[in-house]
């Protein structure tokens, strides 16, 4: 009977635990075409939009791969203000984040950012979740999540970013593809002659250019479909789907004829052809150190140049920079997007994400805006939620103005600086802002706006009077009282900055490449002032020169050249069209959105008994996996029956999200042998997790969280092999139930650090784990177990490396005292704990050996390095009797970490290997090298920075 109800409550929990999305009610689900949009309520004129343009985009992707799948899942978010997608193999479905991208490296020129996103993520879809091929066909058996098996086979990014850059670029106005300064990263590494290898564009790295499995990606595609024909990749990816565990370069050797290594070498030599007239262009001085690092933002005041810096050695910050030697002066280190200063440099604004994790469904990453007073290094939040970006500050600093996101698009805002309001002064109907600027008199506003697939710098008298709220949804506002500078143009402008109050500054295109170009606003003269061989970012006037920011092999570098005063002519006229208003869509019909988790594939495992293999108990058994878009609900069942005693071996674990809380459930049923004799036993456990605070911001990040459960555990015991069914008879067997009530506490943060910042310098990490056995059952015994984990990790003098200090203890009342459960590192033999109280404390020295950039075999690349020394030593304590009992035997060892990356999608692998060495502090001369030397192994999947419990094992 007991067994029954053990089983009747785990039917109970798994059946109800999916329906709990149900009740948030907020999120919808439109179904047209081929799509199924998920989105939260207040997102309908967004998925109005997708719904303009999605079969249209569904017909050009599907068409090029030739593959249709039927339905296509998108789950809208709109809570982030990030432009990202990605698609997501269990269950698939794509993730579109409808903020647009930010900064023209990554693409403001697109007519429609919503269309080039769909078209870039639906091609991940097509293309991962092939309709035909090897695991297609196995995917019929075994759940159709198995036709994106063979994305495992493709370590090679490039490959999976390439085509959807190329795709984004050939079906849409806009796209990475003809984008100028994407084009950056390839050039500069050509013309440098240090373009990375085939097998390094593969994987991402800290190493520039930025994702660079992207550029490498679009460049190899660009130069196979040139060479080969548009249905060179269709053709290519059918011959590798059908033989995947072949690989992908022997596709292209198939088909083409020629290996992946000689057509980049082809492509690389291509690019040196293209890029010989650049070549021959002056390089302008340089003033930033050649190291890897990114400087770039620099605003000139009277403190000298405010510029953003980010290293490997270093984390991203503010720096004070003078280009006349070199010096720089770091202000505060923090993370950010953009910065402007006052004319005395006492006062920089920056824009900043603040990222809260615990949220409903999906994190919400905000940005707003922070002010640093740059003599204390203080900041100041001045927006909560408001969503800017791109802050412009006028020189007397009186007068602050940035870009205000609003889903897709963007608007002009002023924000007054004592109270955080926000206020409207421009906005046009379906249009983006970016980059605003306030002239050196304060009278005029000049900024980007991106619409019909232009950026054009519009420029607007600064207003007086009362403005709207920010409540202000649509609509066209002081589109009338904005003009554009050179509004006659068909090339785009970026980044903004005045000479004077009469002449802009500007990056743009006019002479194909991109270069700097000054434009007198009353005497309507263009200038193109200045030129590098790679292209201009962004410059600023610096005493009668030009200061730009550019790209090289090892990152964003300032330069400085005198400005050339050659004029550029005017040619390729347009006339952009008037600003109008277009009604409102209705709202998409749509019905209330359950996160239901359906099986999405299984298949077949043996299950062997490992304590008496040699019975040959082999047991057939199986594997099912299920899970939500949202990631609300998910499941995994593994089931297993043994013949040869009629015993099954199951494990169900479950887990639902209710708002933040987490509730996780799980079941374990086993059956074995060992000395004994042969043991039946029955788990359970059910967990709520409650975050109290996950958040990012500005420089650090802070966890809180709490956890309370219970677990149950029924076992059987005889001298004899049984069947499952007799554990409904207990007569002839021996049984034991314990209750636990179990909790757990844990808090921890940590600043942001450099690539090379390996282990988290200045982490703070405390966690509490408690079990007490509830008086449920007969001989239940009385107490409760606590276990305490701390570790602080102090900087070293030499930067990077660390200091960790730590402490592990348990507490146990003498009723449920056994095996100790706190250990040294090292597989030693268990032994029994005496006292009540034990404690073991640690210092390790960690030290950071390399970042790498290394490609292995089978498509694994080792990208970090590290080693560490330690030192542990324990004692025992009983409070009641103030006794302490310190341990004879002292612990200490070495151990080696590495990093390594599959692909580019995929968590780090860390491989931690070590030797620990116990030595006797009252008789070292009894030390023997086989009884008191142990190795030990780790291996995590994550950071390597999170290590900051060096026990973990003893944790578990």
């Amino acid at each position: 009977m007991k067994r029954r109800f053990a089983y009747f409550f785990v039917l109970l929990i798994f059946f109800t635990m999916p329906l709990a999305a149900e009740i948030r009610g907020n999120w919808q689900e439109t179904e047209a075409g081929h799509f199924k949009f998920i989105y939260e309520k207040k997102d309908a004129r967004v998925i109005n939009e997708f719904l303009s343009f999605s079969e249209e985009v569904y017909e050009k992707v599907c068409g090029f791969f030739q593959m249709y799948p039927e339905s296509i899942t998108c789950v809208v978010l709109s809570r982030i203000d990030y432009a990202n997608g990605m698609f997501t193999s269990f269950p698939m479905h794509l993730v579109l984040f409808t903020t647009s991208p930010d900064s023209p490296m990554f693409g403001i020129d697109n007519e429609n950012y919503l269309r080039t996103l769909l078209t870039h993520e639906l091609t991940h879809f097509v293309h991962l979740a092939s309709e035909k091929g090897f695991f297609y066909n196995l995917s019929r058996i075994f759940g159709s999540e198995v036709k994106t098996a063979h994305a495992v086979f493709l370590p090679e990014g490039w490959v999976i970013e390439g085509i959807a850059v190329y795709l984004e670029t050939l079906f849409t106005e806009g796209g990475r593809g003809r984008n100028p300064f994407f084009e950056l990263y390839s050039r500069s590494l050509v013309l440098e002659d240090k373009l990375f290898t085939l097998d390094q564009a593969s994987y991402s790295s800290v190493f520039p250019p930025f994702s660079r499995h992207y550029v490498a990606g679009y460049i190899m595609m660009d130069y196979i479909h040139k060479k080969y024909g548009k249905d060179a990749f269709p053709k290519i990816h059918d011959a590798y789907i059908n033989a995947p565990l072949c690989g992908i370069k022997n596709a292209i050797k198939t088909v083409t004829g020629t290996d992946a290594y000689t057509l980049f070498d082809e492509m690389k030599a291509d690019l040196q052809e293209r890029y010989k007239e650049e070549a021959m262009i002056p390089q302008g001085e340089l003033l930033t150190p050649v190291t890897y690092a990114d400087y770039s933002l620099p605003v000139i005041t009277e403190k000298g140049l405010f510029v953003k810096k980010t290293s490997l050695e270093t984390p991203c910050s503010i720096i004070q920079f003078d280009p006349e030697t070199g010096k720089e002066k770091t202000i505060r280190n923090c993370t950010f997007s953009s910065l402007t200063a006052d004319a005395s440099g006492d006062v920089v604004i920056m824009d900043s994400y603040s990222y809260d994790f615990m949220p409903p469904v999906y994190p919400v990453l905000e940005s707003d805006l922070f002010e640093l007073d740059t003599g204390t290094g203080a900041v100041k939040r001045l927006t909560n939620g408001a969503h800017l970006r791109h802050p412009g500050l006028s020189r007397d600093g009186n007068y602050l103005v940035a870009v205000q996101m609003t889903g897709p698009y963007s608007r002009l805002v002023s924000v007054d600086r004592r109270t955080g309001k926000v206020e409207i002064l421009f906005n046009a109907e379906n249009t983006n802002v970016y980059q605003p600027v306030i002239s050196p008199d304060g009278s005029e506003i000049a900024f980007l706006l991106s619409r019909n697939g232009l950026s054009k710098i519009y420029i607007m008298s600064v207003p007086v009077g009362p403005l709207p709220s920010s409540e202000i949804e649509s609509g066209n506002f002081n589109t009338d009282t904005a003009r554009p500078v050179l509004g006659t143009m068909d090339k785009s402008e970026y980044y903004p900055s005045f000479i004077d109050s009469h002449t802009l500054l500007f990056t743009s295109t006019h002479n194909s490449d991109l270069a700097l170009y000054s434009y007198d606003m009353d005497t309507e003269r263009l200038n193109r002032i200045c030129m590098d061989p790679v292209g201009t970012i962004a410059g600023i006037p610096y005493g009668g020169k030009i200061i730009y920011t550019t790209y090289s092999s090892f990152g964003n570098c300032l330069k400085m050249k005198m400005a050339d005063p050659a004029a550029e002519p005017v040619e390729n006229r347009i006339t952009l069209p008037p600003f109008t208003s277009t009604p409102q869509p209705s709202v998409p019909e749509s019905v209330d959105y359950c996160d239901f988790a359906p099986p999405l594939f299984w298949f077949p495992y043996p299950s062997i008994d490992l304590y008496n293999i040699l019975s040959q108990d082999i047991g057939a058994g199986f594997m099912v996996y299920g899970d939500s878009p949202l990631g609300l609900n998910s499941w995994v069942l593994y089931a297993a029956y043994h013949p040869l005693y009629n015993q099954p071996k199951i494990t169900l674990t479950t887990l639902t999200r209710i708002g933040a809380l987490a509730l996780e459930y799980s079941l374990s049923e086993d059956y074995g042998f060992t000395t004994g004799g042969f043991f039946q036993k029955t788990t359970q456990s059910l967990e709520l997790a409650i975050p109290f605070t996950s958040l990012y911001l500005i420089d650090r990040n802070y966890k809180f969280s709490v956890s309370l459960g219970a677990r149950h555990i029924f076992a059987l015991s005889a001298p004899f092999p049984f069947p499952f069914c007799n554990g409904f008879n207990f007569a002839p067997l021996t049984d034991a139930q314990r209750l636990y009530a179990t909790g757990g506490l844990y808090f921890g943060t940590r600043p942001i650090g450099s690539p090379y910042d390996f282990y988290g310098t200045g982490l703070i990490s405390f966690s509490l784990l408690s079990s007490i056995p509830l008086p449920v059952f007969e001989g239940t015994p009385q107490g409760f177990h606590l276990l305490g984990n701390m570790h602080v990790n102090i900087p070293f003098f030499i930067p990077n490396q660390v200091i960790q200090l730590g402490v592990t203890s348990s507490y146990t009342t003498s009723s449920l005292l056994n095996l100790r459960t706190v250990n040294p590192r090292g597989k030693f033999t268990p032994e029994p704990q005496a006292l009540e109280g034990r404690a073991m404390g640690n210092i390790d020295y960690l030290i950071p050996i390399a970042l790498l950039d290394q490609p292995l075999l089978f498509g694994l690349a080792l990208t970090k390095l590290s080693c560490g020394l330690h030192v542990e030593y324990a004692f025992e304590w009983q409070p009641t009797a103030s006794v302490f009992l310190p341990d004879r035997l002292i612990y200490t060892g070495f151990e080696l970490q590495t990093e390594l990356l599959y692909g580019y999608a995929t968590e780090p692998i860390n491989v931690l290997i070590g030797v620990s060495a116990r030595i006797d502090s009252q008789t070292p001369a009894l030390f023997d090298f086989a009884r008191d030397i142990k190795p030990y192994i780790f291996i995590r999947i994550g950071d390597i920075s999170v290590s900051a419990s060096r026990n973990e094992e003893n944790l578990k």
